[in-house]
């Protein structure tokens, strides 16, 4: 709805993170899959330079088409996806706040902050296609 809403000029849209889905890192793997490298030359060298404090980076260049960055990346937005995995509970009522992995995902969001600081620029960030999956 947002990229089609025009609530705000496109133009004037850096890039788009999501969050989808970081609740339940393995503990013992502790691994965070980052989609969309691939939508810009800029991620991989901000993956780069962050710290990941504990946690396995697996980088994707592949675009994920089934869910909300896709949108964006339709707009030549360029987009990144932080992402732990599926679960047998996803988008059911069994997904209880009991099965998060609090301490995993305080982990993950301090690798996003980190992340978010070494993005230097308020400007609009260069776009590239990517393949995509889903």
């Amino acid at each position: 709805y947002f990229v089609e809403s025009n609530a705000v000029n496109l133009m004037n849209v850096a890039f788009m993170i999501n969050c989808d889905m970081i609740g339940r890192l393995d503990s013992s793997k502790k691994e965070l899959t980052i989609y969309s490298i691939g939508s810009s030359p800029l991620w991989n060298k901000i993956i780069s330079k962050t710290e990941t404090g504990g946690i396995k980076i697996i980088k994707e260049k592949d675009v994920e088409t089934g869910s909300d960055q896709y949108n964006f990346y339709l707009k030549n937005i360029p987009n990144i996806f932080f992402f732990t995995g599926l679960h047998d509970d996803y988008h059911k009522p069994t997904d209880d706040i009991w099965k998060v992995n609090f301490k995993g995902e305080a982990m993950i969001v301090k690798y996003i902050e980190r992340f978010f600081h070494k993005i230097n620029s308020s400007k609009k960030f260069p776009f590239s296609r990517a393949n995509t999956i889903w």
